[in-house]
């Protein structure tokens, strides 16, 4: 079910998709998407880990157009979240990335008498605010801060989403496979195209698992696209 819904959400949301280089990051391994229809408006994915607690920790990623440098983008998201007197907004400092340098900060929030610890990371480029947001109970910050900045590490703007596979010949197996399922479903109709997708995604998740769930998100997104400039 979750791998049908975000095909169906993605064939509906695809004209969003605006920015010309790839973000790609790993997510935590085993973690599962959180169903998109509780997406905000900005959010591009988000995962949490694959247990049936309560306050389970979370990840998103969002995107935001912006004229803001990347100061400028970190103060408004300090004042934004400090409007809310539960909540205290901590900037630790810049990370650099090969694409640029970012700004990490640490949020601590308190809701429904639960103190949760945020980590964030935002990066600026090119007018867009790349937004990486992990959070989990306080408690538990000591286990999963290192599993989210491993995560925020791996975050990367790409121009080829499918140079993220480290193995050569797992590379080509995927390309011949992704070129084939485009040729194939550039004149079906939606109803084939998402049930075809829906099997792919299946084996994305099967055999490339090291690039990460977001990984094979990113190769769906990326075929809904070019099958719907095919049919232009």
């Amino acid at each position: 079910m979750r791998r049908l819904f975000f095909v169906i959400f993605t064939l509906i949301s695809i004209n969003l998709i605006a920015e010309e280089k790839t973000a790609f990051f790993i997510p935590p391994k085993d973690w599962v998407i959180i169903n998109p229809k509780t997406y905000t408006p900005y959010m591009k994915a988000a995962f949490t880990k694959n247990e049936k607690a309560i306050c389970r920790p979370t990840m998103n990623f969002s995107i935001q157009e912006t004229d803001f440098t990347l100061d400028e983008y970190t103060n408004e998201a300090k004042r934004a979240h400090e409007i809310d007197p539960n909540i205290t907004y901590t900037i630790l400092g810049n990370i650099d990335f090969k694409e640029s340098k970012a700004t990490l900060s640490e949020v601590s929030k308190t809701a429904n008498s639960i103190d949760y610890k945020i980590l964030q990371l935002i990066l600026v480029k090119e007018k867009n605010a790349y937004i990486l947001t992990a959070a989990c109970k306080k408690e538990d910050r000591i286990d999963y801060y290192p599993i989210f900045i491993n995560s925020f590490k791996s975050f990367e703007l790409t121009d080829d989403l499918f140079s993220k596979i480290s193995s050569a010949s797992k590379k080509n197996t995927l390309l011949q496979k992704y070129n084939s399922l485009i040729t194939n479903l550039k004149k079906s109709n939606d109803k084939q195209i998402t049930k075809n997708l829906v099997s792919f995604e299946k084996y994305l998740d099967k055999n490339y698992q090291n690039e990460g769930k977001y990984f094979s998100m990113l190769v769906i997104e990326k075929a809904l696209k070019e099958i719907k400039d095919l049919k232009k």
